[in-house]
């Protein structure tokens, strides 16, 4: 990704932490800094004419060294991954802040080609750097955690899909995040009609990553879609039975006595769930835990109210004789 707007070329040395600090100060020629990720603080503590560049291996932007970085002039490329194993101290590297590339060991025709990109200096900004810019920032921006859900976790009904399928970050906040990201580089207010682009290179770029997500996982959206039906399946059966319970269908037997009559409405709840033995058993496993004690007390309750119920008819016919 690109760090700064300017070409340069050194000597590396590794900075591995603070001790390292001491080693730039005392260089013999000014170094390219690599590093997996330095503070604006820590390189206030040595002379910058011994830093040429730096390249970070992290994506993440401190925007105080940002925008130091782009007034000093001084080459940077950040989200190298593997910059840290591909180079040791003491290898030739050239930094391209404009394009975001860098070069390890460069052969001779290379490092022609930018001795004189160097003698002429990086190009202003211009409107055609917006889409590799915008792509780039997009592409590195903070991503929005997985969470990770406990096995056997109760949850309410439709919690888990809205954990697990959190909403799009607004375009207005990515927006926001960008042109403030773009200030570096740009160095000025950007047109309404640059404004307008970066807008819509925003939605571009969404749009491209979501794409690469469905790729990458093939079929996963519809295994999440055959998974909530029979989740919803096995809630329609289940409130079914509730509504049966309730206006008295299929409830409890007339046999008398509130422990029978409890014990013959859980067995017809328990019944109404293993109706058609295939389907009810992908039911049944789709089913959360909560809904699952939903119905058992539902239908407890229900078989309580039935007794009670019966027990009073029983004595006001017992008065009556």
């Amino acid at each position: 990704m690109i760090g700064a707007w300017n070409y340069t070329m050194g000597p590396a040395l590794v900075y591995r932490g603070k001790k390292d600090l001491t080693s730039i100060q005392n260089a013999r020629e000014p170094v390219v800094v690599i590093a997996e990720q330095i503070a604006f603080h820590d390189i206030m503590k040595v002379d910058l004419r011994h830093i040429r560049g730096f390249v970070l291996k992290g994506h993440e932007q401190d925007d105080i060294l940002t925008h130091f970085l782009a007034s000093e002039k001084r080459a940077a490329v950040r989200g190298i991954e593997t910059i840290l194993e591909d180079v040791k101290d003491g290898d030739t590297v050239i930094v391209d802040g404009v394009s975001g590339e860098v070069f390890v060991n460069p052969d001779a025709e290379t490092v022609a080609r930018y001795a004189e990109l160097r003698r002429r200096g990086a190009p202003p900004f211009a409107r055609e750097h917006l889409p590799r810019l915008v792509s780039q920032i997009v592409r590195n921006l903070p991503k929005q955690p997985t969470p990770q859900i406990p096995d056997g976790m109760d949850l309410p009904e439709g919690a888990i899909e809205n954990i697990k399928a959190p909403p799009d970050i607004p375009v207005e906040a990515v927006e926001n995040a960008v042109l403030g990201k773009l200030i570096p580089f740009v160095n000025r207010a950007l047109e309404d009609d640059e404004r307008a682009l970066v807008r819509e290179l925003i939605g571009a770029e969404l749009k491209k990553q979501k794409e690469e997500a469905a790729a990458a996982a093939p079929g996963e959206g519809k295994a999440a879609d055959e998974r909530s039906a029979k989740r919803n399946e096995a809630r329609a059966r289940v409130e079914a039975r509730r509504a049966e319970l309730r206006t008295g269908r299929g409830g409890t037997a007339e046999a008398g006595g509130a422990g029978a009559a409890a014990a013959t409405a859980g067995a017809g709840a328990a019944t109404a769930t293993k109706a058609e033995p295939k389907a009810d058993a992908e039911g049944d496993k789709a089913l959360s835990r909560t809904d699952e004690a939903k119905a058992r007390v539902e239908a407890r309750r229900l078989a309580a109210a039935e007794a009670a119920r019966k027990l009073a008819e029983e004595r006001d016919s017992k008065r009556k004789d």
